[in-house]
């Protein structure tokens, strides 16, 4: 399987694990591979207990559907103001309608 066949099955194991799970507080979704592993960006508005449980949720579930043990690195970020204004992981997979 070829980087851009990899990328392309973590990114729909991602939105499988995310189905149900994304409130209307969470803005973007990013994906950036790299030699490491892989690295999942999640941006929220605000900071609530919800979506940070609902994240270790969509995490748990990613990492379930892996055939075998993948490093996964996951960042949350806060951010109400313009997105373009912070670094963003380059492959969006879910972004919210603003």
């Amino acid at each position: 399987m070829n980087d851009l066949e990899r990328e392309n099955r973590w990114v729909l194991d991602l939105v499988q694990a995310m189905v149900g799970a994304v409130s209307s507080n969470v803005r973007r979704v990013g994906i950036q591979l790299d030699n490491e592993g892989i690295r999942i960006q999640f941006i929220l508005e605000r900071d609530t207990e919800e979506d940070r449980e609902e994240i270790e949720d969509i995490l748990f579930e990613f990492e379930a559907l892996q055939n075998g043990p993948v490093a996964v690195e996951a960042s949350v970020l806060i951010h109400a103001g313009d997105l373009q204004a912070i670094a963003l992981y380059p492959r969006v997979v879910y972004g919210r309608r603003e």
